[in-house]
């Protein structure tokens, strides 16, 4: 789920990112990821997962300095 909501995060053309981020921004969310990068090495399409958590991780943190979500 984690994933998928990276895909919809970074499409300029969606527009459900303030509700998307506040279900991530959570312990149960991207923040549960500690990047150990365990669910990247079992992977079986080889998605760099903790990779794209963090990126998602810094979305939300930059979005949130910006000012622009709560």
């Amino acid at each position: 789920a984690i994933l998928r909501s990276f895909r919809y995060l970074f499409d300029s053309r969606d527009r459900g990112d303030s509700e998307r981020i506040a279900m991530l921004d959570t312990p149960e969310g991207v923040h549960g990821c500690k990047a150990h990068g365990k669910c990247t090495e079992v992977c079986p399409k080889e998605i760099q997962v903790a990779k794209t958590i963090g990126k998602t991780k810094k979305k939300i943190y930059d979005l949130k300095k910006q000012k622009q979500i709560i």
